[in-house]
């Protein structure tokens, strides 16, 4: 899905940006509310972009082998700390167990969803995950220090959160999400393990944190 992505997407809005700044450089006789307009559509276009760029670097973490879900969620946050110089931080606790790809695969991309929509919607700079293996269920925290936002809105579910509840809901989960307005935004996952997975020790106790 990232190659998709960055090869239709991309690669499209990457043509329109170069094609209106050389329209840009070639506007000086046109009437300025055209300039005007033309400045702005390259404004949007280049702002797009990064948002798609942005996109793809989380798509393309994923779960590469059974058990990678702490790796990949650290290579995506990597990503966050690289590209924008947000502060970031990770956690692993208990002792974790064999998902399955299934359930992996969603709990990453909750996580993923979460970190676009605090650098996209919430401007934080600073977020922290932390994945806690307990005896019965699995439970996925994503906390951020952004703008935060009334849950009750609706134009907040067009922010990814009624994919989350569904992906969590797929595994047989559930996702919370609390937020206020100037307090930042916090996503609880929890997932019950009967059946997902047994005990582990590939990991261990795994601690990053960089705040």
């Amino acid at each position: 899905m990232a190659r998709d992505v960055h090869d239709t997407i991309a690669q499209g809005f990457t043509g329109i940006v170069l094609n209106l700044e050389a329209a840009e450089q070639a506007s000086a006789d046109l009437p300025e509310e055209v300039r005007h307009r033309i400045t702005r559509a390259r404004d949007v276009a280049r702002q797009n972009l990064e948002e798609v760029r942005r996109s793809v670097l989380m798509l393309s973490a994923s779960p590469s082998a059974r058990g990678d879900l702490a790796g990949a969620i650290r290579n995506s946050l990597d990503s966050v700390r690289s590209n924008t110089g947000v502060r970031v931080g990770f956690s692993v606790c208990g002792t974790p167990q064999d998902l399955d790809t299934r359930f992996e695969k969603n709990l990453l991309r909750i996580a993923q969803q979460s970190l676009d929509n605090a650098l996209q919607h919430a401007q934080a700079t600073r977020i922290r995950i932390e994945l806690v293996f307990g005896k019965k269920q699995v439970r996925l925290n994503i906390e951020d220090n952004g703008q935060g936002f009334v849950i009750s809105k609706g134009p907040a579910r067009g922010m990814g959160i009624n994919g989350m509840c569904d992906r969590a809901e797929e595994i047989g989960g559930k996702c919370e999400i609390t937020s206020q307005p100037g307090r930042g935004t916090r996503v609880t996952v929890k997932v019950p393990l009967l059946g997902a997975g047994r005990p582990r020790v590939r990991y261990g106790e795994d601690v990053q944190d960089s705040l």
